[in-house]
């Protein structure tokens, strides 16, 4: 359980690091994986966050998340998107 603590104190505090040097306004939310981040504000304008730059994604995402099985997101009337080749494609199903 300590492992699992101190694993997501760490992971808590590099969002917060990162944040601090990040130039987005009005963040709404944000997502880790692997190494990765990214992000929505408030106007549902995506960006995948690299070092200390934000680079604005195409499209209107609600939610975005990043892992494994690559970047994916929500708009607002919820269909799925993976983010393919630098153009979101809808998800099918």
């Amino acid at each position: 359980i300590y492992r699992d603590i101190m694993r997501a104190t760490a992971a808590i505090l590099l969002v917060l690091c990162l944040l601090a040097v990040i130039n987005i306004k009005n963040l709404m939310q944000i997502d880790a994986g692997l190494g990765q981040l990214v992000a929505t504000d408030t106007s549902q304008n995506p960006y995948y966050l690299v070092g200390d730059e934000s680079i604005r994604l195409p499209g209107s995402l609600k939610h975005i998340t990043v892992g494994p099985a690559g970047i994916w997101g929500i708009n607002k009337a919820d269909s799925i998107y993976k983010y393919v080749a630098g153009n979101w494609v809808q998800a099918a199903g």
